[in-house]
C-alpha cells in the first residue's frame, strides 16, 4: 500500500441543528478563505490530508488546479508552506524525525545528568 493512501482524513462540520457560526463570531483576523463558513441549518463535508513535515491539517480545494506537493524524499504529502521550505532548503524534515531527535537529545541529556528527574 502506499504512503500516500494514509494522509487522508475526513471534516465534517454538522450545522443543521444550530444557528451556525455568524459573521461576528469569527476569530479576529481571521482569513475567510482559509476555513470554510458555515451558516446555520447547513452541513460542509471535506477531505483533509496531512503535511508529514509540520503536521498541518489541511483541507482539501476540490477546486485546485495546482498539484499537490508531494515530497520525493518521504514520499508523503507535503502542505505548500513546507514545498516552499523544501525547495529553498532541499531538506526533507519529517515531523517524526524532529520527535525522534528530541527524544535522542533529552535521553542523552540525561545520561550526562544534565537533567534533573
Amino acid at each position: 500500500m502506499s504512503k500516500l493512501s494514509n494522509d487522508g482524513g475526513y471534516l465534517m462540520i454538522d450545522h443543521r441543528d444550530s444557528p451556525g457560526v455568524g459573521m461576528e463570531m469569527m476569530p479576529v483576523g481571521s482569513r475567510l478563505g482559509d476555513q470554510p463558513v458555515i451558516v446555520g441549518n447547513s452541513l460542509f463535508e471535506g477531505a483533509t490530508s496531512t503535511c508529514s513535515h509540520c503536521q498541518r491539517v489541511v483541507l482539501l480545494n476540490p477546486g485546485r488546479v495546482r498539484k499537490r506537493e508531494v515530497c520525493k524524499k518521504c514520499s508523503h504529502y507535503i502542505c505548500d508552506p513546507c514545498a516552499a521550505e523544501m525547495a529553498r532548503t532541499l531538506e526533507c524534515i519529517p515531523f517524526q524525525k524532529v520527535l525522534d531527535d528530541a527524544q535522542e537529545r533529552a535521553a542523552l541529556a540525561e545520561h550526562r545528568g544534565l537533567i534533573i528527574t
